[in-house]
């Protein structure tokens, strides 16, 4: 059995520290870009990296504790809808909280297409584009927004820790709420993705 001292133990602490001391000082420098372009977005994503690090240090601590629950081992089952904040990512990819729904669940992760609305009068057309995968799917029964028409955006589908999908919380009610896709709604995702794995076939 490989032994490590405490004298190495408080060696790769102290490099541990002296490397996040490092890595911060050049984040802040990064982060200080935006403090007179958009400092919202700063904010947001110094935010997230606490967040990250938090919902770690939790699954982490439950995984390595026999007497705690796995974290990741909860169910989040197909069809399910849930609430999860995508967090500040790189450029155009999904970006802040959004509903999404479970295409596929395995022991650990979960893969979910995000689902947004779009409104009368959105500017962002691009959404209703074939070409981009934004999959109308309607009304979506339960929904806990004004505008309960969806869309699934099939080109951001994503692999998650299913740690990270909770039920939505009415910010009204206080109560969760539980939302289920229709069979017909979950037909016209799981077309789209088959064909966003097969659309560049007929280019070969």
């Amino acid at each position: 059995m490989n032994l490590v001292s405490e004298k190495e133990k408080q060696f790769d602490k102290e490099r541990l520290s002296d490397k996040i001391d490092t890595v911060f000082a050049a984040l802040k420098q990064e982060l200080m870009y935006f403090h007179d372009k958009d400092p919202e977005y700063a904010s947001k994503m110094v935010d997230w990296f606490l967040e990250v690090a938090t919902k770690n240090h939790i699954i982490h601590r439950h995984k390595n504790d026999p007497s705690k629950r796995d974290k990741e081992m909860a169910r989040r089952r197909r069809s399910r809808v849930y609430y999860i904040d995508f967090g500040v990512n790189v450029g155009s990819e999904f970006n802040y909280p959004h509903f999404c729904v479970v295409i596929a669940e395995f022991k650990y992760h979960a893969i979910v297409v995000p689902l947004s609305t779009v409104k009368e009068g959105d500017e962002n057309s691009w959404k209703k584009d074939d070409d981009n995968l934004y999959v109308e799917i309607g009304e979506v029964q339960g929904f806990p927004i004004e505008t309960k028409e969806c869309y699934a955006v099939v080109s951001k589908i994503k692999e998650v820790s299913k740690q990270r999908l909770s039920d939505y919380k009415h910010p009204e009610t206080k109560e969760f709420v539980k939302i289920k896709l229709t069979d017909d709604q979950m037909n016209k995702i799981d077309e789209a993705i088959i064909k966003l794995c097969t659309k560049n076939t007929k280019d070969h």
